[in-house]
């Protein structure tokens, strides 16, 4: 196995901020967001962890830093996950951050959702965490695996239902500007 590693944390079958060097089965590589490009663009290659912007395959982490990040661009990822430790703000700007995976926003700082988008595009199921007390972007569900919310109730702008189902979760109480599509809500 071989994992190529700048301002890492690795233990047990995960690493952050590292590139896959090849061969290493079974474990999953996350890009940390760490500002260091000094323009809190998403698109600057330096403001990674691993000093290359993530790709459609990748897990991306916000924690540990108090640097602001602007979707400045429209941008594909496997997973997102905001931690205690980020206390910066995250916009979306007027961009679609697309996810094919989980994507975690409970903690951590700000959500700005300006005219941006979250997208959940993925063929197997999928969990969305929205943060208490954030306003989300439009939401738009269109992937066959479908997605539901868990922990916590959701505030956004429109939801766009293309394909697949989004299911509300239970007991939560959730708040939209409005509601299209052919997609399936539950």
């Amino acid at each position: 196995c071989e994992c190529t590693c700048s301002a890492f944390l690795c233990c047990a079958g995960a690493c952050t901020n590292c590139t896959n060097g090849g061969g290493n089965a079974g474990w999953s590589f996350a890009t940390g967001w760490d500002g260091g490009g000094g323009d809190n663009n998403w698109s600057t290659a330096a403001n990674w962890g691993s000093d290359a912007v993530p790709t459609s395959a990748e897990d991306v982490s916000f924690n540990a830093t108090s640097v602001n990040a602007t979707l400045d661009a429209a941008s594909t990822v496997k997973s997102i996950t905001f931690t205690s430790g980020y206390t910066g703000a995250f916009s979306f700007s007027s961009n679609t951050l697309t996810v094919t995976g989980n994507a975690d926003f409970r903690s951590g700082g700000a959500i700005n959702a300006n005219t941006g988008s979250l997208a959940f595009t993925g063929s197997a199921a999928q969990t969305f965490i929205p943060k208490v007390t954030a306003t989300f972007p439009a939401i738009v569900q269109n992937g066959a695996g479908g997605t539901t919310l868990l922990t916590n109730g959701l505030t956004a702008g429109n939801l766009i239902l293309t394909s697949g189902t989004l299911n509300l979760g239970t007991g939560f109480t959730h708040q939209v500007a409005g509601i299209s599509g052919n997609g399936g809500l539950d």
